[in-house]
């Protein structure tokens, strides 16, 4: 954790922690003992998306917690539970027209995630929208179906060709209708150049399943989870902690045994860089209970460990990237992106690629 950070900071990352051992509730319990700044404690919380963790430890402290801060902390947890159950209820009912036309549809993060890491929907901040993976040949009638059921295309994809979002892109978002969320359809984790060794069509063969609010739900396994989430970290830094969170919980739950044959994998598909940059943040953070093997590769890479302490610095600023001129955060990223990539052949993937793609979004290459 970060020792040098401030209190509140510390308070927040700590009491974030899935399960804490005697040493760490102690610590936790000293540090509210502290002269906290509580609104500090409190706002941060909700900007990093970690309020509903830091609740569940916090109740234990209460005695130690001013009452006038308590219940603040006690509705915004409340508020949140409600928000996940109604993600629920509209994530089953998508799930359930889908399974009428025999497509096969694999949730992604949201109440689902929730459910798989903790059992419990409560203890992951409720997302603003519902993110649901299908295959590339079932994605123009995915789309026709939940444009039946209360959802709009997003405009900005309105005047893109079909074809070229599905080669160039990973994921259509829909707006939905009389306070329904929005609804992103992927295909893939990201873009097919940003991770052109990352067969995302064979990980959604390979799925498993999870019991759900009295529904068996098809998901993603262990590794793939883990892939994803270290991908979809690394194409958003600087949004949210809770995404790391997520990271460090699924590695407390990794088998001993599974971590070699999933770095090897990783090296292989080309996704090592980037798995180990979200490793590596949630080591920062959160720390979870990592091998040897991880650690001797996070430390045997000087360009993941320069990213690791960059973005663990930011994180923790508010709006850092706003801190920036458009360009120059957009040059940034790009930067940052070709650092990720594993091999020449990867970088060289990604600039063609992400000029494809301008061009295609431009409208410059797009067909009527």
């Amino acid at each position: 954790m970060l020792k040098n950070a401030a209190l509140e900071t510390q308070f927040i990352l700590l009491g974030s922690r899935r399960n804490l051992d005697n040493e760490n509730k102690e610590r936790f319990a000293e540090i509210a003992r502290q002269k906290l700044d509580w609104s500090k404690v409190y706002s941060s919380a909700i900007l990093w998306g970690l309020l509903p963790p830091l609740y569940r430890n916090l109740i234990e402290v209460k005695s130690l917690v001013p009452s006038q801060f308590l219940k603040p902390f006690s509705l915004a947890y409340q508020q949140n539970l409600v928000r996940n159950l109604q993600l629920s209820t509209e994530l089953i009912r998508l799930l359930h027209l889908l399974q009428q036309e025999e497509i096969t549809a694999v949730p992604f993060k949201g109440p689902a995630l929730a459910y798989y890491l903790y059992q419990d929907i409560a203890l992951r901040r409720a997302a603003c929208d519902l993110d649901i993976f299908v295959t590339r040949e079932n994605v123009a009638r995915v789309l026709e179906i939940v444009q039946a059921n209360g959802y709009t295309l997003y405009q900005d994809h309105q005047g893109l060709s079909h074809e070229h979002y599905l080669q160039f892109k990973s994921h259509y978002i829909l707006l939905g209708a009389d306070r329904k969320p929005a609804l992103e359809i992927h295909w893939d984790i990201a873009p097919g150049y940003f991770t052109s060794h990352f067969n995302f069509p064979q990980k959604i063969k390979n799925i498993t399943t999870i019991n759900y609010q009295q529904e068996t739900l098809a998901y993603l396994n262990p590794a793939d989870l883990m892939q994803c989430l270290c991908i979809h970290l690394a194409r958003h830094l600087q949004k949210s902690l809770v995404w790391i969170k997520d990271i460090a919980d699924l590695a407390d739950q990794f088998d001993a045994a599974d971590w070699s044959p999933f770095l090897q994998r990783c090296k292989k598909e080309q996704c090592q860089r980037v798995v180990l940059l979200g490793l590596g943040l949630s080591d920062h953070f959160f720390a979870p209970h990592l091998p040897d093997s991880v650690r001797k590769a996070l430390k045997a890479d000087n360009q993941v460990q320069k990213l690791v302490q960059r973005h663990a610095r930011g994180l923790l600023e508010t709006n850092s990237s706003q801190k920036m001129s458009s360009w120059k955060y957009a040059l940034t990223y790009s930067r940052e992106m070709f650092a990720l990539q594993d091999s020449v052949k990867a970088k060289i993937d990604l600039a063609t690629g992400r000029l494809l793609e301008m061009l295609t979004t431009s409208r410059l290459i797009s067909t009527p």
